[in-house]
């Protein structure tokens, strides 16, 4: 299985055992969960999040896996609308609503 050049395999939450890309969910020694463990020099600082790819992509040297070789429904990149006029309601805070659905092809259902 192709893994990013950071990736370094999955580590216990627990008991800090290390494991290659098989192994899955929880650690078969203490049951506590797995977790992604990365080498972070091999990860260059200049490039983090400069790419032009669409959501979590972007962080691709982070993720365990390569974008190319990820299943995807296009998900990310959803806009962030600017809710000014609400912001001034007593109870609210949030000046930003994500705007579910919309995409780069251009559908959207809005929801606060």
């Amino acid at each position: 299985m192709q893994t990013t050049d950071a990736f370094d395999g999955l580590a216990c939450t627990d008991c800090g055992a290390s494991f290659g890309v098989d192994e899955h969910g929880r650690c078969p020694d203490c049951g506590a969960p797995l977790s992604p463990a990365y080498d972070l020099d091999a990860v260059d600082p200049a490039a983090f999040g400069a790419r032009d790819a669409p959501g979590q992509y972007r962080f691709g040297d982070l993720l365990p896996f390569p974008a190319d070789a990820a299943i995807t429904a296009g998900e990310g990149g959803t806009p962030l609308v600017r809710t000014d006029r609400l912001a001034e309601e007593p109870a609210s805070t949030p000046r930003t609503s994500k705007t579910r659905g919309a995409t780069r092809r251009g559908r959207s259902t809005t929801a606060g």
